[in-house]
Formats: structure tokens, sequence, C-alpha cells
């Protein structure tokens, strides 16, 4: 299987495998390639040393995937639907466990052990880049 590749400007996620933050997709822009790997601009991270700044590193091509397609499936979520939320500047994959008055859904992240509520727009389909397409699990 060929890796993909990446333009400059190509809006991108790049997957966290750091503990705490395992398995949660970040934001960013690709600015440029160099010896196989992205200097990537992150949209929610910002740099420790100046919190005005962006948040910019090298990342690895298998670290990478294209921004998922906007959908209109969010208003179908239900129990057990498998979702993205977005927390602590990330999205984060989860299940939905439980609705609260059709209006706060409940996401169980069993990597984490933890459920956390959020409200409808905080939430996405989750959709995994595979060879090449999005699929969405539901």
């Amino acid at each position: 299987m060929a890796m993909a590749t990446f333009q400059p400007g190509q809006q991108i996620e790049v997957l966290s495998d750091q503990d705490g933050f395992k398995g949660s997709y970040y934001g960013g822009t690709i600015m440029y390639e160099e010896e196989g790997r992205y200097f990537v601009e992150f949209h929610n991270l910002v740099s420790e040393e100046d919190p005005s700044i962006p948040h910019r590193e090298f990342v690895q091509v298998n670290e990478i995937r294209p921004s998922p397609p906007h959908s209109q499936f969010a208003a179908d979520f239900g129990v057990h639907t498998i979702v993205d939320a977005f927390d602590n500047d990330g999205w984060w994959v989860g299940y939905i466990s439980r609705i609260e008055d059709n209006s706060k859904y409940h996401v169980y992240y069993e990597l984490y052990d933890d459920e956390i509520g959020y409200p409808l727009e905080l939430l996405r389909p989750h959709q995994e880049w595979v060879n090449g397409g999005w699929v969405i699990f539901d």
C-alpha cells in the first residue's frame, strides 16, 4: 500500500500516541515536507513558550490523515453510536452511552474507562481513513 502524500496548505489531523492522549486527533495544516516528515501547524494547540503562537512540529506520515469531511448525520446519533467528541483541543473516539433530554450526549471512552457529557455541536460521526477513502462507523 502506498503512503499518502500531503501538500502545503492541506488541512489534516494528527494522531496522538502520547500517554493520556492516545487515540485522539488534532487538526492542523501542512506547512512543508522535509526528509519524509511533514511540518505541521496545529489549529488548537499552542506553543509552550508563547501561548499566542500555534504549536508546530514535524510529524511522520503514518500519524497523519486528511481532515474528515463534514457530515450531516449528527442528528441521528443514538445510544451505542461510535462518535468523535471535541475535548481538550482534539477529537476523541468513544461511543454514546446515554442521551439526556435529547440535548446532552454522554460519551464513554473505553481506553480511559471514562464517560463525559457533551452538547451535540461537539460531536461528529466517527470516520476512519481506510485505503484512501473515508469509512463512517456507527
